[in-house]
């Protein structure tokens, strides 16, 4: 019992101190300004870029979306998407900014979304990617 109430008073003693303050957190990891060492140096659309890590459509990348259906607004048609790492489905109206390219057209009729994206091209700085839901 006296051992365990000495552990702990030194433990105590030591997260008050300030060279407990001093060392880093263990679970967080800091590029420093260097590229993510686990994303490709460069892919299909040249170098990677920094996303925000928010649950906003600028944290989707336009080859990680998935669409889940349609919505008709009072601002107009809308999607239903949903990035890599299921968190829910965001709302994706014509001009929204994604993380490396924006939606160009959300045509409710045909189910088709149709999103451009950025490229490190300068003959062709944008690509296209269509997503489709399949009728049922």
């Amino acid at each position: 019992m006296r051992s365990t109430l000495a552990a702990a008073a030194l433990a105590a003693s030591f997260l008050s101190s300030a060279a407990f303050a001093a060392v880093p957190d263990a679970n967080v990891y800091d590029s420093g300004g260097r590229r993510d060492p686990f994303r490709p140096a460069i892919g299909q659309d040249g170098p990677e870029r920094d996303c925000p890590r928010d649950q906003s459509l600028k944290a989707l990348r336009a080859d990680e979306v998935r669409l889940h259906g349609f919505l008709r607004t009072a601002q107009g048609p809308a999607a239903l998407i949903e990035g890599a790492v299921p968190t829910g489905s965001l709302l994706a109206r014509p001009q929204d900014e994604l993380c490396d390219g924006r939606v160009e057209a959300v045509d409710y009729e045909n189910r088709v979304v149709v999103l451009r994206v950025a490229r490190q091209d300068p003959l062709r700085p944008w690509r296209e990617r269509i997503l489709q839901l399949d009728r049922e």
